[in-house]
């Protein structure tokens, strides 16, 4: 199960509902006229590559991608792990829609960065102020 929301929620809905109506039993996301157009992993490296975002080789023969360089859609998990423990859920949620199933892999993706420091100790200051005021 996916949850989503926003504008891509949005255009997945109407795209899931035109092809339902143009083609009832197509199950796949990514298709022309109802046949797959390839692994995710195939179909974002040649966006990728098609929007200016990342440079690579299309081999044809082996149907693989050659000296990709650019964003892989693997990175977005990493973003999506850190989005979700930034809005405050919590981390077996967290851990559950990510699909980690360990906390060790789950901490390799919540990646602390420079400003996660600031805003942690800014946290603690207003946190002790408050209490300071409560005395």
């Amino acid at each position: 199960m996916v949850v989503m929301g926003g504008d891509l929620y949005e255009s997945l809905m109407v795209w899931h509902e035109e092809t339902k109506a143009r083609l009832p039993l197509c199950r796949w996301v990514c298709h022309r006229q109802g046949r797959q157009l390839g692994t995710i992993d195939t179909v974002w490296k040649s966006t990728c590559v098609t929007l200016g975002l990342a440079t690579g080789h299309w081999n044809k023969s082996t149907g693989t991608w050659t000296e990709y360089d650019g964003l892989i859609f693997h990175d977005l998990r990493r973003s999506g792990v850190r989005n979700l423990v930034r809005a405050g859920v919590d981390r077996t949620t967290a851990m559950l829609i990510s699909g980690h199933k360990t906390e060790s892999v789950f901490n390799r993706y919540n990646i602390v960065n420079e400003q996660d420091l600031v805003d942690a100790g800014r946290k603690v200051v207003a946190y002790v102020e408050g209490k300071l005021a409560a005395v």
